[in-house]
């Protein structure tokens, strides 16, 4: 069987950066220390400037060139903009997928994310006649 190429140290990084912050571990205005977090994730400080990039290109942090890279702040508005998109393509898309797949279909996709299995049934106990 042929294995999957292990994540970069960048993508590790940007994995374990972006999870602290969508965690609040690393909360909104903290400064990113590139020296600790670099020792604390035992990586260099190419990688963790490779990981930095891309959390600034999806706006969770902003880099401050000649100073500090933090965390951004949460804007209330990006979250409710966010959540009635979740809510607007989401459910409908939910809804059309089941209108689309047979029940047996269905059942299979469900029991098999959840981890269902059916019980066996035990066998009843003779009971003698009187």
């Amino acid at each position: 069987m042929i294995l999957p190429p292990a994540p970069s140290k960048s993508a590790r990084t940007y994995d374990a950066l972006r999870g602290r912050i969508i965690a609040m571990r690393l909360r909104p205005g903290a400064r990113l220390a590139e020296r600790e977090l670099c020792a604390e994730l035992g990586i260099s400080r190419a990688p963790f400037r490779e990981a930095v990039c891309r959390l600034a290109q999806e706006g969770l942090v902003m880099v401050v060139p000649s100073d500090a890279t933090f965390v951004n702040p949460i804007v209330m508005r990006q979250v409710v903009v966010g959540h009635f998109m979740r809510a607007n393509l989401e459910v409908p898309a939910v809804l059309l997928a089941s209108q689309r797949a047979g029940k047996a279909d269905l059942r299979a996709r469900i029991t098999s994310s959840i981890g269902w299995r059916p019980r066996r049934k035990r066998a009843m106990p003779m009971s003698p006649l009187h």
